[in-house]
């Protein structure tokens, strides 16, 4: 008889074949595991197991899934695409619309799909370090959740990540095709950065300086990347919106860093908020979003960034407000204040970028 669930002691070479595999022969019949939760205490339903990882136990045949189109757009995160194409797009409207720089339209196209294969890529990546690591605990639904819910595997997402990491290497190398130091320097910065900002060996996410990363990757980096490879040249406008867009990259990281505080400490994972502590992590969160600002403030006043771009940002506020708020209301880590801060932050940062590209856009 297959039994309901079963249980694997942490460290063990079952779990680790259970976390890669998702399923196993049970019987002659092949199950789908689906983890539940980590025993840290006693518990009636499967005595014995604490310090263990318990799996819900699903006949194979008998488990249902949804399309496979709603599984992979889950699984790339449509919405949080945006911290990547936005950057792209705002760029790309500096320098073609507002300065009339030329560009090729070919090497604009191609940048852009190189730019979502990576981060993609590293969505997939980090779905499924998280999930080995026992970060996103069973029981818990993080990342995009295609794992948790058994909907896919950690080899098959693995395997998935690795075929668009070389898909966006392959197009990137035809692509620079200049004899420029620099562009080569930021291209090799942000391959290595995003592909092991989860990844063995560096592991970047799961150490307090990849929070630094992700503002370098997702700011200045991109944003003096695109401006380089494009229009062959960046200036100090191009430099305060890469700060812009690294500083709203994370604040919406240090948002979830908030959210998932007391998992990040039972789960060993140093980022800024839990070296800080919660009381000063609210602190820095607002420090993010002022640098935000006040990136876009230092455009207008020293370079040639329009004003109506900070202006047309400043709409966003009435969100980040909000969201400040909840976080200084919540007692603790653990508080009801706290439960969508992750989907919050991942809003505010879209409309950030909406705002800022529709402030390039409409000129009076």
């Amino acid at each position: 008889m297959i039994p309901g669930i079963i249980s694997f002691k942490k460290n063990s070479d079952e779990l680790k074949s259970a976390l890669w595999e998702g399923t196993l022969s049970i019987e002659g019949q092949l199950c789908r595991l689906i983890p539940r939760e980590v025993l840290f205490v006693p518990s009636l339903e499967v005595p014995g197991a604490v310090g263990s990882v318990v799996f819900e136990v699903n006949p194979e045949n008998q488990f249902v899934r949804p399309s496979r189109w709603k599984i992979i757009l889950q699984a790339i995160r449509p919405l949080a695409l945006g911290m990547s194409v936005f950057p792209f797009l705002v760029v790309l409207a500096n320098g073609g619309w507002e300065l009339g720089l030329d560009f090729s339209r070919v090497s604009a196209v191609v940048l852009f799909f190189v730019i979502l294969l990576v981060q993609v890529s590293v969505h997939l990546s980090n779905d499924v370090q998280d999930h080995l690591r026992l970060v996103d605990r069973p029981g818990m639904v993080g990342g995009s959740g295609v794992i948790q819910k058994g909907w896919g595997s950690a080899r098959i997402l693995s395997a998935s990540s690795a075929i668009l990491a070389l898909s966006a290497f392959q197009l990137c190398f035809r692509l620079i095709h200049q004899d420029s130091l620099g562009l080569y320097v930021l291209g090799a910065i942000g391959f290595l950065g995003a592909f092991q900002f989860s990844s063995p060996p560096f592991s970047l996410k799961y150490r307090s300086w990849g929070d630094a990363v992700i503002f370098l990757l997702g700011g200045p980096v991109l944003v003096l990347g695109v401006a380089q490879l494009l229009f062959h040249r960046w200036d100090w406008a191009d430099f305060s919106l890469g700060l812009f867009f690294g500083g709203s990259a994370w604040a919406f990281f240090h948002s979830k860093r908030l959210q998932s505080f007391e998992s990040d400490q039972q789960g060993g994972v140093s980022n800024w908020a839990t070296l800080l502590g919660f009381k000063r992590s609210r602190h820095f969160l607002v420090m993010l979003y002022g640098l935000t600002y006040f990136s876009l403030l230092g455009g207008v006043i020293w370079t040639e960034l329009p004003a109506r771009v900070l202006c047309a940002s400043l709409l966003a506020l009435p969100l980040i407000f909000r969201q400040v708020s909840k976080v200084y209301r919540a007692s603790g880590p653990v508080s009801v204040y706290l439960g969508q801060l992750r989907s919050e932050g991942l809003v505010i940062q879209f409309c950030l970028g909406t705002l800022a590209l529709l402030g390039f856009l409409l000129k009076f």
